[in-house]
């Protein structure tokens, strides 16, 4: 049996693994929410989207990546 580190639930390294590090992903994902993203004019390095979560995964989805 592997028992959690003291203090936590779960083994380290447990649950989702991370996305945001594969580089092709972010590709996809930051031309997906081209059309939706809007920023601040004085500042170009502040931008947000006016996706959701469910959104976005939905979005993703329909381009073929899934999770």
């Amino acid at each position: 049996d592997i028992l959690p580190c003291p203090g936590r639930q779960r083994v380290k390294g447990g649950g989702r693994q991370v996305k945001h590090t594969d580089p092709d992903l972010n590709i996809v994902f930051n031309e997906a929410i081209e059309p939706y993203i809007a920023g601040d004019p004085i500042n170009p390095d502040i931008k947000w989207t006016s996706l959701s979560r469910p959104e976005i995964k939905e979005l993703l989805k329909s381009l073929g990546v899934t999770h």
